[in-house]
């Protein structure tokens, strides 16, 4: 085993660094990854609050893991686009297209998922109006949106 390279361990677990700087990366970059996560984040938010079983969080983790994988591939393949076609092409633009229209796609598939998981007219009244009627859930509410707007626009585009 070589100081340098380190034991087959040693490289498994190094893999998962190489995955987390790859996510900061594109947290820091990508505006649109930053929505999903703030998306994600009040989506199961409003799940814990529904009181959603297993099965649906199950499911919401799956569509949240989904939107967010695919983002991260779309901005894997902007950046190889930027590396190798500098320069514009029609090629390049249709590769860039094809894969945000992926991420779209997801996502909207999300936004159906959402809606056929939390349409539970009775218990979203009851969060709407506890939140309006109480002025520590108002605050908690204006706080939580204007935190997600800073770290949504707090960065700028590459």
């Amino acid at each position: 085993m070589s100081y340098r390279t380190g034991g087959k361990y040693v490289r498994f677990l190094r893999s998962f660094g190489y995955a987390a700087e790859g996510i900061r990366v594109c947290i820091a970059r990508e505006r649109n990854l930053r929505v999903h996560l703030t998306a994600a984040g009040y989506a199961l938010w409003l799940g814990w609050m529904l009181g959603l079983d297993r099965m649906r969080f199950a499911l919401l983790f799956l569509t949240v893991g989904i939107v967010i994988s695919l983002e991260l591939v779309n901005s894997a393949v902007e950046s190889l686009v930027d590396l190798v076609s500098p320069e514009p092409h029609p090629l390049a633009k249709a590769a860039k297209d094809i894969a945000a229209g992926a991420v779209a796609v997801s996502a909207f598939a999300a936004v159906l998922v959402g809606i056929s998981l939390f349409w539970i007219p009775d218990r979203l009244a009851a969060i709407g109006l506890r939140i309006l009627t109480n002025p520590v859930y108002f605050g908690l509410a204006a706080a939580s949106l204007l935190l997600s707007g800073w770290f949504i626009f707090s960065t700028p585009e590459k």
